[in-house]
């Protein structure tokens, strides 16, 4: 089966809903939009943690079924980028993209849930492997919590 490619004025409709600069606004917007929590600096309080163990439950369900999907498609995948059909590379690709996509948005919107500001935290996380410190969790905290 081949996936149906959009015409440029149907993608622009559609991406015409999401900001095409702030990945976390576009989490915001879902959240919204699924009467999800949002949260904007990092607090679990008494009433709130019951929430936060369901919502971390349902996400790591959630995990664990992106997991077995990605798994039981691996030899599927391998197949296909190794043949020669151009048709089923692209939907091959297509399909590896959204399940990524879906890991990506189910992680930022578990973070968007607690309070805990992603971006910052990647750049946090990818600036200590650049400069080599193995403990990236004070800059992490220091992100999430302030200057000591």
């Amino acid at each position: 089966m081949t996936y149906k490619s959009l015409t440029q004025e149907e993608l622009t409709a559609l991406m015409a809903h999401t900001s095409p600069h702030s990945f976390p606004h576009n989490v915001e917007c879902l959240h919204a939009f699924m009467g999800l929590p949002v949260l904007t600096e990092p607090a679990v309080s008494e009433n709130t943690a019951a929430a936060c163990i369901v919502l971390l439950r349902h996400f790591l369900d959630s995990i664990k079924e992106w997991v077995d999907t990605m798994d039981s498609q691996v030899h599927e995948v391998e197949e296909a980028l190794n043949g020669t059909d151009v048709d089923v590379k692209e939907d091959t690709l297509t399909d590896l993209a959204v399940n990524i996509g879906s890991l990506s948005i189910m992680c930022r919107s578990m973070a968007m849930s607690l309070g805990i500001p992603m971006e910052d935290v990647q750049e946090a996380l990818v600036a200590s492997v650049l400069t080599g410190r193995d403990d990236p969790i004070p800059a992490v905290k220091t992100i999430m919590f302030g200057v000591v």
